[in-house]
């Protein structure tokens, strides 16, 4: 856990490969695919964390005026459980290893072929080195029993990693956040993240409102993050919002539907912390949050914003693409003790404590969308250390949002090539087949068939030889076309056909 304290480190990014990128697995059944990294150690391969998660084309709010369609994580489970194109291998770029050496013992049980992926990272100031872990397939393959985040799926129950916790009690409310020890002291930093829709946080609907006429979709949880999906906000039925939770860090994403409205606002309030400070790229000297408002934050959105605080802070990069159903795009900063946010027409809000130390968001001014229309709002929310926290560790956090890690696949066999040089030559009733040399050849596989068009296994086997030759005795006695494919055989199994 030490090594939390160090600063930004980019093994906490997640590697995503998405199905498209393995062509030749499209089909394959998911519980058949298997992750590997290399071990120098025992010149072999080893299992990493890993997971795959399905998606599906999701009809949001089937039935009314306004359906939408929306790229969703198959939380119902309907999927047919074999990879697509759009499905995601996720696991951490910390798993990953050195490239494999050419006489790596490849893992017991596996099939011959194999995707090895390099993992390269682009930011300035490298070269960094590539890394690759091995997607092999087969049956019963040995697995990690490591797993990073914790989450049994309910819309109230917490999500954690080792180094952080989030705070559930209902779908759009969220009133807990930990930095644990021994990077953070484990105590309560958020009093919740807040929601509003209306001409200004307090004359506005709020996120229990929200809450109240949403839906829980469901959640899926795996060895490398929690993903949980809530649809729906007050009258914006159509909007949808789902967080990822990874070791290291948490995404929330809003596709926002709703009709025309004054303003709408995202953003985190924080308990009051003393000796805390508020960093961003557009306020890099800091201002202290101590409940007197400072005007030097101003509304342009930061590439990044830092809580620097005694009992764990957090570094957050925001992505508010400029939208055509947006008057403006801002930042929304308060630092008030007296500041009360209860909306004026919400009695019974329970949120009462009267003051926003350090409140901070996205405010999007002057919609004038349908419900139809998509909004997308995003935020990476990191975990930092007590009193962790300075613009340059800001401006790295931001590079790994601006600089992917790029992937790149190569399809790798461990069999014998194809057989490409077949001849044939008559000796009376009898043909003898000849073909040059495969490199690794142990023998040969020689089949037929009545015709060219039938599959695999449906060729008859006639016989093998240990040496580029055989001889199909009779093979013209009966007038009967024939058709022939040699296939190479090495201590590795058949090669291709």
């Amino acid at each position: 856990m030490a090594t939390w304290a160090a600063g930004p480190s980019r093994s906490e990014d997640p590697v995503v490969v998405s199905g498209s990128l393995l062509p030749t697995l499209l089909g394959r059944t998911i519980t058949q695919i298997f992750v590997f990294r290399y071990d120098a150690g025992t010149n072999g391969f080893v299992p990493i964390p890993y997971q795959i998660d399905q998606r599906i084309d999701y009809l949001v709010n089937p039935g009314s005026p306004t359906p939408v369609h929306e790229l969703i994580y198959d939380v119902f489970h309907q999927d047919d459980g074999k990879l697509d194109a759009d499905d995601e291998i996720a696991f951490l770029d910390a798993d990953a290893g050195d490239a494999a050496t050419a006489n790596a013992q490849w893992p017991p049980g596996v099939d011959p072929d194999r995707f090895e992926i390099r993992i390269a990272d682009p930011r300035p100031g490298g070269p960094y080195p590539d890394r690759f872990v091995y997607i092999f397939t087969g049956t019963g393959l040995v697995q990690s029993t490591t797993s990073y985040v914790n989450w049994n799926t309910s819309p109230i129950s917490p999500i954690s990693s080792a180094r952080f916790g989030l705070g559930f009690v209902d779908r759009w409310l969220m009133t807990g956040y930990q930095v644990f020890p021994p990077c953070g002291t484990g105590e309560q930093l958020v009093d919740r993240i807040k929601g509003r829709a209306g001409i200004s946080p307090t004359q506005a609907e709020s996120e229990e409102i929200w809450n109240s006429v949403s839906f829980y979709l469901g959640g899926l949880i795996g060895p490398v993050r929690a993903i949980r999906y809530v649809r729906g906000a007050a009258s914006g039925v159509n909007t949808m919002m789902h967080d990822i939770v990874y070791r290291g860090f948490w995404e929330r994403t809003v596709n926002l539907r709703v009709h025309a409205l004054s303003g709408i606002w995202f953003y985190v309030d924080l308990l009051p912390k003393p000796g805390t400070t508020f960093y961003s790229s557009t306020v890099r000297s800091g201002v202290p949050v101590d409940g007197v408002n400072d005007s030097s934050v101003g509304t342009t959105i930061p590439a990044w914003s830092i809580m620097n605080g005694p009992g764990g802070g957090v570094a957050i990069l925001y992505t508010v693409p400029p939208s055509p159903f947006v008057g403006s795009e801002l930042f929304y900063y308060r630092d008030d003790a007296s500041y009360d946010d209860q909306p004026a027409n919400e009695p019974d809000y329970t949120d009462k404590d009267d003051s926003a130390y350090g409140d901070h968001g996205i405010h999007l001014d002057t919609i004038t969308s349908s419900e139809s229309d998509t909004i997308p709002v995003s935020a990476r929310l990191y975990p930092l250390c007590s009193n962790q926290g300075d613009p340059s560790l800001g401006d790295s956090y931001r590079q790994f949002l601006d600089y992917p890690l790029q992937l790149s696949m190569t399809d790798q066999t461990r069999a014998a090539s194809a057989v490409r040089t077949l001849m044939m030559t008559k000796s009376g009733a009898d043909l003898a087949l000849g073909w040059q040399p495969v490199a690794g050849a142990t023998s040969y596989r020689i089949y037929a068939s009545a015709s060219s068009s039938l599959s695999r296994d449906s060729w008859t086997l006639i016989g093998t030889s240990t040496i580029p030759g055989f001889i199909d005795t009779g093979a013209l006695a009966n007038g009967v076309a024939r058709y022939y494919s040699v296939t190479a055989v090495t201590a590795n199994g058949e090669g291709p056909w």
